[in-house]
């Protein structure tokens, strides 16, 4: 991937060699953009959210629609989110096998923008994965609704993340039993001995993990950013009612 680019306007294009690395060059204007140089649209100032990974003749009408920011929605100059972490919850590869199957999904791509750009701020990333243990020792017994369906099916044993995910070296890696992250973890304690009170949250599902963790979190006194852009659920319907609503008030929506 050359290039990450941002639209600062219906005109003005902003392209940063390898998502920042590197000096910056701004165009005035799509149509200056080469054929041949491969980009990533990231954001732009309103409109659906971009595609990615093509060639810049590809994208210049999709450019021009003016897309909604993403990674650029986190204002990581902002004083608030000083003591904060970066939260990257069931990115992992049976939750995409779920629900993608073998077909690519933009979501991996618009977290992994996030991540990279997050990570220059030198805050932490936390990467927390669901997951039951290998003879399922971590269970929930059948009262559990949400989880004993996936038992007949092996999966989840592991919380080996999905392939691509920009994870290094460092990041604080966690396997989770249940939908909270905080359940059964050491998550809150790992935070708190970092200071962090502010925590910048992604995660499939929006009506599992999310949900579930935001819960929990709002009741730890954390101040919650969620990032729409890198959440997903199979329910479109829920999903959008969730985020209209700030999770009843719990969450800032970036």
């Amino acid at each position: 991937m050359g290039a990450c680019l941002w639209s600062l306007d219906d005109q003005r294009i902003l392209v940063e060699p390898a998502c920042g690395a590197g000096m910056a060059t701004l165009y005035q204007n799509v149509a200056e953009l080469a054929d041949d140089q491969t980009i990533l649209v990231i954001a732009s100032a309103g409109g659906p959210q971009g595609q990615v990974d093509a060639s810049a003749g590809d994208h210049r009408d999709l450019v021009q629609r003016q897309f909604r920011m993403i990674a650029m929605s986190v204002d990581f100059q902002d004083s608030s989110i000083d003591r904060a972490a970066l939260v990257v919850m069931h990115y992992q590869v049976d939750v995409f096998e779920i629900l993608f199957g073998e077909q690519p999904s933009p979501l991996l791509d618009r977290c992994n923008a996030l991540i990279r750009r997050w990570r220059a701020t030198g805050r932490p990333v936390l990467f927390p994965n669901f997951s039951l243990g290998e003879g399922y020792e971590h269970a929930p017994p059948a009262e559990n609704r949400q989880i004993t369906p996936y038992l007949p099916s092996g999966r989840f044993r592991t919380g080996l993340p999905v392939a691509g995910l920009a994870i290094e070296p460092g990041d604080l890696v966690y396997a989770c039993p249940r939908a909270s992250v905080f359940r059964g973890t050491s998550i809150d304690a790992d935070l708190r001995t970092r200071g962090v009170n502010t925590l910048v949250m992604a995660g499939i599902s929006t009506t599992g993990v999310v949900l579930s963790s935001v819960a929990w979190a709002c009741d730890a006194d954390y101040d919650l950013r969620l990032v729409q852009d890198c959440c997903f659920d199979p329910d479109q319907e829920a999903h959008d009612a969730l985020f209209r609503s700030g999770f009843g008030g719990r969450v800032l929506v970036l």
